[in-house]
């Protein structure tokens, strides 16, 4: 696991970290800035990605388009480079 965090918030409190699993093949960001908050995991295995908004109190499931997408070896080594 890879583990990424910017406290660097121009005039914010929040904080972003990057986990990747390469043995699962998911990556999972947390973006925290209370009720701007929200999570989302992405599954290449499966090929879907869910994003969970504190605010607005809902999920999202959807396809990844792996043409925009970053792939998992590209976010894991932009991971281990923004440490």
């Amino acid at each position: 696991d890879i583990n990424v965090n910017d406290n660097n918030n121009s005039g914010g409190s929040g904080q972003q970290s990057v986990s990747v699993n390469n043995e699962h093949g998911v990556a999972n960001i947390d973006n925290n800035n209370g009720w701007g908050s929200w999570n989302s995991l992405w599954d290449y295995g499966s090929g879907f990605a869910v994003i969970r908004s504190f605010k607005k109190k809902s999920c999202i499931v959807h396809k990844m388009n792996k043409e925009v997408m970053p792939s998992i070896q590209a976010l894991d080594m932009l991971a281990k480079k923004n440490k």
